[in-house]
C-alpha cells in the first residue's frame, strides 16, 4: 500500500475454561453464592474469576443482594497483533489483561398489581486498562495505561398496564473517570434513561408482541474535549474490537470474562 507492504498476522486465540457454583442456605432468609471460574489461553495464561452474592430474603416481596466479582478482559488481536508498518500504528508491547473489581448492592421490591421495583447501586474499578496512546511520531500503540473507575446507582419499574400492556422504564446515574490526571472518560454519558411499553397481539399470548422503546442520553465529552448533546449523531460510532469498551453510567463492560 502505497509502497509500504504490510504485515500480515495470523494468530488465532485458543482457550479453555472451568466454572465451579455452589449455593450455601445459611439460614431461612439467609443464602450464600459462590463462583469460580478457571480460564487457560494461548498468548495470555491462566486467570481466575471469582464472584460472589449475598441474599437477603426479608418478606415473600423485598431481596437485599450484595455481589461481588474480579472479572478480567484479555487483549484483542487488533491491540496486540495490528500493526501498519507506523503509518497510523506500531506494534504493541507484550500486554497484559484488564482486570476489574466490581461492587454491587440492590433492593428488589414487589409491589401491588404485578409491579417491581428495583433500586441498585454500583462501583467498579478496571485496571490496567488498554488504550491508544500518541506516539510523537503521530502513529498510535497500545498500551497497559492507568485505571478506570464507574460509580453510580439505576431504578427500574416494570409492571403490567390494565391486565395485558407491559411497561417498564430505567434510569442510570453513574460517574466515570480515569487516566492521569484524573477526569471524566471521553464517551461515558452521566445518565442513561429507558422506557419500554409492549402488548401482546391476538387472544394467544407469546406468539405475536407489539412493542415501542425510547431513550434518552445525557450529553458526553468525546474524545477531542468536545461535550455534545443526546442529538448528536455526527461523530463515528466504535466499531468493536478496534476501540476500548466505553465505561458509562449503564454498568460495567461487556466484554470481560465473568463467573456467573
Amino acid at each position: 500500500m502505497n509502497g509500504v507492504r504490510l504485515n500480515y498476522t495470523d494468530r488465532p486465540q485458543r482457550g479453555a475454561a472451568l466454572f465451579a457454583q455452589q449455593e450455601w442456605k445459611i439460614s431461612p432468609k439467609w443464602q450464600l453464592y459462590g463462583g469460580l471460574r478457571l480460564d487457560d489461553t494461548r498468548y495470555y495464561g491462566r486467570a481466575l474469576s471469582p464472584r460472589a452474592a449475598l441474599v437477603y430474603q426479608q418478606s415473600a416481596r423485598t431481596v437485599y443482594k450484595v455481589v461481588y466479582g474480579r472479572p478480567f478482559r484479555n487483549p484483542s488481536a487488533f491491540e496486540q497483533f495490528y500493526n501498519d508498518g507506523g503509518l497510523s500504528y506500531v506494534p504493541a508491547p507484550s500486554l497484559r489483561p484488564e482486570t476489574a473489581q466490581t461492587l454491587e448492592a440492590s433492593m428488589e421490591r414487589r409491589l401491588a398489581g404485578n409491579w417491581t421495583v428495583i433500586v441498585r447501586g454500583y462501583r467498579y474499578t478496571i485496571e490496567r486498562v488498554i488504550d491508544a496512546v500518541t506516539l510523537a511520531s503521530g502513529a498510535q500503540q497500545y498500551r497497559n495505561t492507568g485505571s478506570d473507575a464507574t460509580e453510580g446507582a439505576e431504578f427500574t419499574l416494570g409492571g403490567k398496564l390494565w391486565g395485558r400492556v407491559e411497561a417498564s422504564g430505567s434510569s442510570s446515574f453513574g460517574h466515570a473517570t480515569g487516566g492521569l490526571p484524573v477526569e471524566t472518560l471521553a464517551n461515558s454519558p452521566a445518565v442513561l434513561s429507558k422506557a419500554r411499553v409492549g402488548v401482546p397481539l391476538g387472544n394467544r399470548e407469546g406468539r405475536w408482541f407489539l412493542a415501542g422503546s425510547m431513550q434518552y442520553v445525557s450529553g458526553a465529552v468525546y474524545l477531542d474535549g468536545v461535550a455534545v448533546g443526546r442529538h448528536d449523531d455526527s461523530r463515528p460510532h466504535s466499531d468493536g474490537e478496534n476501540q476500548p469498551p466505553v465505561r458509562s453510567a449503564g454498568g460495567r463492560p461487556q466484554c470481560f470474562e465473568q463467573a456467573v
